[in-house]
């Protein structure tokens, strides 16, 4: 057991998120994926959903409804609730569990950098750069409507499927990475969590949604980005809307039916297969960490000079392409391929 003292040592904000913001910003690539969510967004037709998904996506100073008035004695409360259903280890940091926020224990604890400059996961993952979490989420919003597209050009043009939803689950699933995955310094990422077996953004995310009253339909397909509820994984969806239930401090039977999960719906499974990009994108940003590291001298840049490697170099280059064009120019042209395209970044 890890002594109390350490779940309630501060965290402090990211000390290089300031410096994603400027970066992400300077990208065409993450500005029109944001313009292109802004586009989604004001397309849905559900008043509730549209607003406070806009809320959220495009409001840096907006309220986290679910970390309202937390202390440091409620979220202890919190995470004992999580322990005894078996949801957390028991050494699992507090700040894991609570990332650090601006105005912490008040009416209004604010995001610690706006959607646009958080990456799209981990150091070393998909979208691991200042601004891929729009990049990200465009482009699974593009696959959720592009599956239900699929299935009405198959079986049938006359086939309704709820289009807020395949639009929203997608943002709504990812957007606690603003929390999660805040920037060091050095331009490494905050390290995840795990919660309920999943990691912690998701839960953290439909805590919030939760928080913010969207409707229990909607939590439903939103919860089953990392696993459609078949096939044996129905336990694995439900345990992950009883855990965001507790830190939302919501009754989960609002989101179940006689304590099982509610009928299946297509939404369900396009918003986890819309979510399903990994086997590319990972290793993508993989292949292109190498290629990056290889290239760096030539530019100007040491690896062992961490800080001014990533954030002059390898964040840089990919918030501009992406890891997934970087990759398929070097499938086909090779490193001279990668050179030539941020070459321009430095003339």
């Amino acid at each position: 057991m890890v002594p109390l003292l350490v779940f309630f040592l501060a965290a402090e904000i990211g000390a290089g998120n300031s410096r994603a913001v400027a970066l992400a910003a300077s990208s065409p690539l993450v500005v029109s994926s944001l313009k292109f969510i802004d586009r989604q967004i004001d397309g849905m037709h559900d008043e509730n959903v549209r607003r406070q998904t806009a809320d959220a996506i495009r409001n840096p100073k907006t309220c986290i409804a679910s970390r309202v008035h937390l202390t440091a004695q409620s979220k202890s409360s919190l995470r004992d609730k999580l322990l005894a259903a078996g949801f957390v280890a028991a050494n699992e940091p507090m700040s894991g569990i609570f990332p650090p926020l601006v105005d912490e224990e008040t009416d209004c604890p604010k995001l610690p950098q706006p959607f646009g400059s958080a990456p799209g996961s981990g150091s070393g993952s998909h979208h691991s750069y200042p601004g891929g979490l729009a990049v990200h989420e465009a482009f699974n919003s593009v696959s959720a409507q592009n599956f239900a597209q699929a299935y009405r050009r198959i079986y049938g043009k006359d086939l309704r499927f709820h289009e807020d939803v395949l639009i929203a689950a997608p943002l709504w699933h990812d957007w606690a990475k603003t929390i999660v995955f805040q920037w060091n310094a050095d331009g490494s990422e905050f390290k995840e969590s795990t919660i309920a077996g999943t990691p912690a953004h998701h839960i953290l995310g439909l805590a919030e949604a939760m928080s913010r009253g969207l409707p229990p339909e909607f939590i439903y397909v939103q919860a089953c980005s990392h696993s459609a509820p078949t096939l044996g994984n129905e336990k694995k969806v439900g345990d992950w809307i009883r855990a965001a239930a507790i830190l939302a401090q919501v009754d989960a039977g609002r989101y179940l039916v006689d304590d099982h999960l509610p009928p299946l719906r297509a939404e369900n499974v396009f918003h986890n297969l819309s979510d399903a990009d990994f086997p590319l994108s990972v290793p993508a940003v993989v292949a292109m960490d190498r290629v990056l590291q290889a290239l760096a001298p030539s530019f100007g840049f040491q690896t062992s000079e961490l800080a001014d490697y990533n954030w002059k170099f390898r964040h840089r280059a990919l918030s501009q392409f992406s890891a997934e064009r970087l990759f398929i120019l070097h499938a086909n042209g090779g490193a001279a391929a990668v050179r030539r395209e941020i070459e321009a970044l430095f003339k």
